[in-house]
């Protein structure tokens, strides 16, 4: 792996790259049934959706199982990987009820028939 200074300049409170910041390992998981739990134990990844038919304003809610988040961390999610994925309003955060655990919330802005792809990425942060 090339020195991450060759690719990211952080400076007064300003961050430039010149290449990709991000994680090098993710992981996937698929659903088994709408609104199912699912396990990724990794900083980012993909989540395949069961649900294929959607109404405008069709809202599903699930868990990811995710041994790499805490409560205090930052997650981010957006539809991904298919042309109808901005049909697709989806919100993230750490579960503090549930210890390990992303709650993701999907809702569909208009009517469409396809398994959105979920993508996230956690964010670490400190509160010290």
């Amino acid at each position: 792996m090339a020195d991450l200074n060759s690719y990211v300049n952080i400076g007064a409170n300003t961050i430039t790259t010149v290449g990709k910041i991000g994680y090098l390992n993710g992981g996937t998981a698929t659903q088994t049934g709408t609104g199912q739990g699912v396990t990724v134990n990794q900083l980012t990844g993909q989540i395949t959706l069961f649900k294929s038919t959607w109404n405008a304003g069709d809202t599903e809610t699930f868990n990811i199982s995710c041994n790499k988040v805490a409560n205090t961390d930052y997650v981010m999610a957006q539809s991904i990987g298919t042309t109808e994925s901005s049909y697709f309003n989806v919100v993230a955060y750490p579960f503090t009820p549930l210890a390990n655990s992303i709650r993701v919330q999907v809702t569909a802005i208009q009517s469409s028939i396809v398994a959105p792809i979920v993508q996230f990425m956690i964010m670490k942060a400190a509160t010290s």
